[in-house]
């Protein structure tokens, strides 16, 4: 049995999809970052942890992410380098990147409404 599709045109018009308007976090997050940093701090440090540090959403990193078209390593690439740093200190081969780039996300700040 063939089904039946029936064309509204003049629906058409509330169906599409629409750009999100960039949020404050994400025009803070893209004067503060740009695209080649965050490349770099997302070989070291995951989506979840850049957000920690910052004070916004997990997600709102991720959008923020894809909006630069920057991918993530899957999460137990992340994992791996914490545990490395967290077993041999120093002597990871992460620490030394970690850190700094975790020290750039701290002197950004976190995010404020204020």
């Amino acid at each position: 049995m063939e089904r039946k599709k029936v064309e509204l045109e003049f629906l058409e018009k509330y169906y599409e999809p629409k750009e999100k308007p960039p949020t404050p976090h994400r025009i803070w997050l893209k004067k503060n970052i740009p695209k080649k940093i965050l490349e770099e701090i997302l070989k070291v440090l995951s989506s979840n942890k850049i957000a920690k540090i910052l004070g916004v959403n997990r997600s709102t990193i991720k959008t923020f992410a894809e909006e630069y078209g920057v991918d993530f390593f899957h999460a137990g690439y992340y994992i791996r380098i914490d545990r490395l740093n967290h077993y041999h200190g120093r002597k990871s081969d992460f620490y030394e990147l970690y850190q700094h780039w975790l020290n750039y996300l701290k002197k950004i700040g976190k995010f404020s409404d204020r």
